[in-house]
This record gives structure tokens, sequence and C-alpha cells, in this order.
């Protein structure tokens, strides 16, 4: 098992509030200024954290574009909770996770079949299905899980 610092653990869950929130990823000083940090200490932050989780700060940049189940860009994955759409998943699978970020509160998924085109909606509380259209929905990775770092956020 990896072990990160207080510092890794603390800026996690800033950048999680901020997508909670918001729905947007913090920015560097956003991060320095809520935990009174170096950028020093905050990048490095950053790499405990990408040893733990799917995170993704874009190549030659500070920004923060995905720590999972949170994208902060436009995925065909649009998140939508209590009535207020301004959320995206990385992915269809982590979409699922977005109803324990959000207690109490339905969190409707709407996407579209990556093959054929049609909508899908699915709405959740608490962990449990309230609702699904179509009747079945499957999942497909179209990429080896090993190689999904290998192209974020397109895997």
């Amino acid at each position: 098992m990896i072990e990160i610092s207080k510092n890794a653990r603390q800026t996690r869950k800033v950048i999680l509030d901020s997508f909670v929130a918001t729905g947007r990823a913090p920015n560097v000083g956003d991060v320095m200024a809520a935990l009174d940090m170096s950028r020093r200490a905050v990048l490095e932050a950053f790499r405990e954290i990408s040893l733990i989780d799917t995170f993704w700060v874009e190549k030659g940049t500070e920004n923060i574009r995905i720590l999972s189940p949170f994208a902060d860009l436009t995925t065909p994955y649009r998140v939508t909770v209590a009535g207020e759409q301004k959320w995206y998943a990385v992915c269809g699978i982590e979409a699922l996770a977005f109803s324990v970020f959000f207690p109490d509160q339905t969190v409707q998924i709407d996407s579209f079949c990556r093959d054929c085109g049609e909508p899908m909606r699915l709405r959740m509380k608490d962990g449990s299905v309230l609702e699904q259209a179509p009747d079945r929905i499957v999942a497909h990775l179209g990429v080896p899980v090993a190689r999904w770092f290998d192209d974020l956020p397109f895997a």
C-alpha cells in the first residue's frame, strides 16, 4: 500500500471539495491559499496524489483536469445533481461514484451510446439506481485498463 503525506491528503480533499461545490478543479493558487502551502509543496502533493488516484494535470501546465470521478473538462458524461448540471464524470463507470459525494440527493447521469448514439440516462440516490433508460445499459471498456493513462482524458 502506498502511503501519502498529510499535505497530499489535505490537497486531495481541497480538490474534491472544489469539484463538489463548483463543478471545477481549483487552481494551484487556490490550493496554496486554502492550505497555506508553497507552490512546490502543492506540486509535490499533486505528484503523490497521482500515485494513488486517477489524477491528471494537463501536460505542460499546472491545470488539474481529472481527479476521479470528476473531470474539469467536458466529457460525454454530464452529471446533474438536484436539478443543477455543472459536473462531468471521467467515464461512465466513474459516473456511478457521484452519488457518494452528494448524499440524500438525486444524481442524474446523461450520456449516449458510443456505438449507436442513442441517449442514455441513469438516476441514482445514495448508490441505488432509481431509474435508467434504456432498460439495459452495458459498459464497454474500449481501451485496456493497463493503457488508460496513455490517453487521458480520452481513454
